[in-house]
């Protein structure tokens, strides 16, 4: 009976301690999941450097260069938080970071790797996604951030909300339907 017990608790321990992992990826029932647009304003005020993206969370956290437009790729696994960062061009090296992309480097190695070209953070915990409940009108986030290369922004200058307004068609028109009947009902209740 001991022995029992005491894999029952050694059961429930491990699945107390696995659950969170198990379920990290999941979406809450009654949720939905919407990326987030992630943008530097700025980018082309700073001919000399190179932007380059990091999930530093994670396994399939890796670099990738911002786009010319400042556009910070949303290419990651949702779990990933992003750091951007400026290389001097005269550093940045495409081929060093496709191996570090393609290699079985730790996340040490290549914030290492990072620091040892001169990378500079700019932008720190960049969010990918967020969870909205599956009601919301909400579609999309866009986070603008215009940076100094003196400081690290945490948080973004301008966040812009897409709604989707179709969702007031489907509420609106039924309660003009409503009002419309109950007028008509109570018009001739009224008569009579």
């Amino acid at each position: 009976m001991k022995k029992i017990l005491t894999l029952l608790l050694i059961f429930i321990a491990g699945f107390i301690l696995i659950f969170p992992l198990i379920n990290a990826d999941s979406i809450q029932p009654g949720y939905k999941n919407i990326w987030i647009n992630n943008i530097i304003t700025n980018s082309g005020d700073f001919p000399n450097y190179i932007f380059v993206s990091y999930g530093h969370t994670g396994p399939f956290c890796h670099i990738e260069i911002v786009e010319e437009n400042g556009k910070i790729s949303s290419n990651y696994y949702k779990l990933c938080t992003l750091s951007v960062y400026a290389i001097p061009k005269d550093n940045f090296n495409q081929s060093e970071i496709n191996e570090y992309n393609n290699g079985t480097f730790s996340i040490q190695e290549t914030e290492n790797y990072l620091q040892s070209i001169g990378a500079k953070e700019v932008i720190k915990n960049i969010k990918l996604s967020s969870e909205v409940s599956k009601i919301s009108t909400k579609e999309s986030v866009t986070r603008s951030y215009t940076i100094d290369l003196a400081k690290t922004l945490q948080e973004p200058d301008k966040v812009e909300v897409k709604q989707n307004s179709l969702i007031y068609f489907y509420i609106i028109v039924p309660l003009i339907a409503l009002i419309i009947i109950l007028s008509i009902i109570f018009i001739k209740k009224k008569k009579k």
